[in-house]
């Protein structure tokens, strides 16, 4: 019995509809059979492949090559269509196999198998392994189209689709046709991140970039419900099927695709698929020269918006450009800004580095200045930079950026919230949020800012700071930040069971969010739950390098304990509060609630004047009844001076 261990690209390949068909007309389907058959070998023996077997309607075959089996399958596929008798699945694999007599083993033969299952009517499906052997052949083309995990396949396979000059672009159906394949098709996508193809890692946030401007031109269509930028990516770089996905963000249609850039030359593949059939609506290709990365997007989102208007939405006009800048460097800069941004903490100064670094570029960019608004902003309220120097800088790119982009949402929400925390300008506030929220319902931090810093402090009464945080899980449930507001606010509302849920999902959404881990301490505090608060706290400390808000926190939960040991744990803190104080900024309204807990009153009073006549924005913070500012408010010239300086 010889056996011959060799590397070969094994195809498989499937009649569609073969056994549904064995069940209605018998004879019909061997006439098929033999007309497969007929169609098949003479293509194979013409590119030097070897046929195996036949296992029922579907057929094996090896290659000696790569190039031969694929061609081979695209000239199958041609005479497939052009016959019209039936249609074939086909999936190809390359791998070692084993040669036994007449026929062949191995793992390969499993994947080849299963890449054609997983392949729709009409389609070539490879692997990856095939895909990099042919990717520089430029009479081959292909686009990505999922990472599938097979049974008994410990690796989950990258599967591509060769992209056949009968297959470019799905067929147009009638409405009755599509009535048919969907009668309930509901207004709704996901728009998941294109996957980088490309060598250079840096090249992430340019494909991340094609998915945001796609999103951005949805969610402006009307009757179109588009599913949240920090949800749809959250499924990056992970294997989920599609159906999942369409689940979790209550969806029916997601668009998902590809990009490879090299040197002036980009590809990028997109394709619309129905979550509940995984039946392709749409598929095509764009190879173009990289002049201007912004006529590629917009030709791109354009197309697809234009496909789904006939499948998804009402028509609609007025579709405005948000990119405001021409230059691919500084676009690409602010890009990599705000997914450091995101991340808060001390990466907010290396997202700030790249703000500016594309204003450099391009200075009237004004995305990237309402960037350097929300950085000096934010760094000033997460207690990394004082008021004197975060406000004016603050202050002269916003004034700036409203010059350049008056129309833009995150312009005006960087406008209010530097209204609300440093100028302390209520009115203004509360009218440029809702300025933001109108001009794009769609952006998250407009809709939580909205309710963390304005609704919940100054219209406590009206409980709407709740009901609009919950608004913007509904926009992006798997959002952890939106998820972490909600925590926050319902725990100062006592509610504490929905704030325990919503911040046990905002850790699980994102586990390294200093954020995340900050408000399920802080509501497992306000709930009584001391040794998972403390536990949580410390969680926080350790991945934001020991940030000023939770080092208070836990502080003040600690100094509430009758345990020496925490007692005394509670003063160290309080000591390197005061260290920190000394050679960096420390926000004075942290120090005053950190001095009153531990029961330097005195102390805590001249902290607070300082973080009123100093503009500290954490001093909003102390409007509210905090629970880890209890101390500090049972002060007696506490509400005094509050509502002497307007705060109360």
């Amino acid at each position: 019995m010889s056996q011959n261990r060799q590397l070969a690209a094994i195809m498989f390949t499937d009649i569609v509809g073969y056994t549904a068909l064995m069940g209605e007309d018998e004879q019909k389907t061997f006439e098929l059979l033999n007309k497969n058959r007929e169609l098949q070998k003479p293509i194979i023996e013409q590119y030097n492949g070897r046929w195996i077997k036949e296992l029922g309607d579907g057929v094996l075959v090896c290659f000696t090559t790569v190039s031969d089996a694929v061609n081979a399958a695209v000239k199958i596929q041609e005479a497939s269509n052009i016959t019209k008798d039936f249609q074939l699945r086909i999936g190809i694999h390359l791998s070692e196999v084993v040669f036994e007599n007449e026929d062949v083993f191995g793992d390969g033969v499993n994947i080849a198998y299963r890449i054609q299952c997983a392949a729709s009517p009409g389609c070539i499906y490879i692997s990856e392994s095939v895909y990099h052997n042919v990717s520089n052949n430029s009479n081959i083309q292909t686009m990505f189209v999922k990472e599938e995990s097979f049974k008994n396949v410990k690796v989950p396979v990258r599967i591509y689709e060769v992209m056949t000059e009968n297959h470019q672009q799905a067929p147009e159906y009638t409405e009755t046709d599509k009535m048919m394949l969907n009668p309930v098709f509901e207004k709704s996508i996901a728009v998941l991140p294109f996957v980088n193809m490309s060598n250079d890692p840096e090249q992430e946030y340019f494909t991340d970039g094609i998915s945001e401007a796609i999103i951005n031109t949805l969610v402006q269509i009307k009757g179109l419900k588009v599913a949240g930028r920090t949800s749809a990516f959250s499924f990056k770089n992970k294997t989920v099927d599609l159906r999942t996905i369409g689940e979790k963000l209550n969806v029916n249609t997601i668009l998902e695709g590809s990009v490879r850039k090299s040197g002036n030359r980009i590809r990028i593949t997109a394709q619309l698929i129905e979550v509940s059939t995984g039946f392709q609506w749409w598929s095509k290709m764009f190879d173009r020269e990289l002049d201007d990365v912004f006529i590629i997007q917009d030709e791109i989102a354009n197309a697809i918006l234009e496909k789904l208007q006939i499948t998804l939405a009402e028509k609609t006009t007025d579709v405005k450009d948000r990119i405001h800048t021409t230059n691919i460097e500084a676009y690409q800069l602010y890009l990599k800004g705000m997914s450091l941004f995101y991340k808060r903490g001390v990466h907010m100064f290396e997202g700030l580095k790249c703000f500016e670094n594309a204003l450099i570029i391009e200075p009237d960019y004004a995305l990237a200045l309402a960037g350097v608004a929300d950085s000096y902003t934010m760094l000033c309220l997460h207690s990394y930079l004082p008021p004197e120097e975060a406000w004016p800088k603050a202050t002269a790119a916003i004034n700036r950026a409203v010059q350049f982009g008056p129309d833009l949402a995150e312009v005006h929400n960087a406008i209010a919230t530097i209204a609300l925390l440093f100028e302390r300008n209520w009115e203004k506030a509360g009218k440029e949020y809702l300025k933001a929220v109108e001009l794009n319902p769609h952006y998250l931090q407009a809709h939580c800012w909205y309710a963390l810093f304005y609704l919940q402090v100054l219209k406590p009464q009206d409980h709407e700071a709740l009901k609009h945080a919950r608004l913007a899980i509904e926009k992006d449930p798997l959002s952890s930040y939106a998820q972490s507001i909600v925590s926050h606010i319902a725990s100062n509302e006592g509610l504490h069971e929905e704030a325990i849920s919503a911040g046990k999902r905002s850790v699980e959404y994102d586990e390294d969010s200093f954020t995340a881990w900050y408000y399920l301490a802080y509501s497992n505090h306000c709930a009584g739950n001391i040794e998972t608060a403390i536990q949580a706290y410390k969680q926080a400390i350790n991945i934001s390098g020991r940030h000023n808000w939770a080092l208070t926190s836990l502080l003040s939960l600690l100094m509430e304990s009758s345990d020496y040991q925490q007692v005394q744990e509670a003063k160290f803190l309080y000591k390197e509060l005061q260290i920190k104080a000394k050679i960096s900024y420390v926000s004075p309204s942290l120090l005053a609630t950190a001095s009153a807990a531990i029961g330097n009153q005195e102390e805590a009073v001249q902290y607070l004047l300082h973080a009123i006549d100093r503009h500290d924005p954490f001093i909003i913070e102390l409007i509210q009844e905090r629970q880890d500012s209890k101390a500090l408010r049972s002060i007696p010239e506490f509400k005094k001076i509050m509502i002497d300086n307007g705060l109360q």
